[in-house]
């Protein structure tokens, strides 16, 4: 799920043009073609609007490519990241220029932020949308719908907690190997997984605690809410 040759390629092209703007817009000055219409490029001289829309097109040639080579991936949720790394390269690349995010303008920029918040809210769903559900309350309860009987309740309690360290414990396995090379952003999907999951996982043991009459619940505990977040925490390192 790492930055893709491609995109690199592109970074490369966006440094390059911005090391000879000065040029390429001298060049885009003499050309007397009518250019396409580019957004926000009205109050543009005809040099920077030839940049914009070189630049423009580079872009979305980039989008459509990231789109098709992300099907590639087996599993929904490494396709999401894949398209969550290699879009926000773009869009930091460009942030990190103060010229050259004048030049791009909002519009597009908004664009690429937009399928950044999205890639990441898919990632989520994808793979932690299943076990917050199970945590907020799926399977608490039995199939006539009403709590288990007293004396089930440590059976219950049991596999309740079963079923979720399989589950969070796959997570951590299919993902051992996924990265997520910006720091930043890497950092801020950690955090939104532990905004959701640790509240969940709180709500989880206090329900198993009232539903269940079961004396010493921590027993059955194999993760503490300190262990989950260690381990959540630990995820997406680039170190390979």
């Amino acid at each position: 799920g790492g930055i893709h040759p491609l995109t690199k390629y592109i970074i490369h092209h966006i440094d390059l043009i911005y090391v000879h703007r000065e040029s390429l817009t001298e060049l885009g000055s003499n050309d007397n073609r009518d250019p396409p219409e580019v957004v926000g490029s009205h109050e543009m001289d005809g040099g920077l609007v030839f940049l914009k829309r070189h630049l423009t097109r580079v872009i979305e040639f980039l989008l459509q490519n990231l789109k098709f080579k992300s099907n590639f991936y087996g599993q929904e949720s490494l396709h999401c990241l894949f398209m969550m790394n290699n879009v926000n390269s773009v869009s930091e690349k460009i942030k990190s220029f103060k010229e050259l995010e004048e030049l791009i303008g909002t519009h597009l920029q908004m664009k690429l932020r937009e399928k950044v918040e999205l890639a990441k809210t898919d990632y989520f769903r994808r793979s932690w949308g299943e076990v917050c559900t199970f945590l907020k309350g799926e399977g608490l309860k039995s199939h006539l719908n009403c709590d288990f009987f007293p004396g089930r309740s440590t059976r219950a309690v049991k596999k309740k907690f079963k079923t979720f360290n399989h589950m969070f414990e796959d997570i951590l396995q299919a993902q051992e190997g996924w990265i997520v090379p910006d720091q930043q952003l890497r950092m801020k999907l950690l955090e939104c997984i532990l905004a959701k999951l640790i509240p969940a996982y709180n709500h989880f043991l206090e329900r198993l605690s009232r539903v269940h009459k079961v004396k010493r619940v921590s027993e059955y505990i194999k993760y503490s809410v300190k262990d989950l977040e260690t381990k959540v925490l630990d995820m997406f390192q680039n170190k390979y």
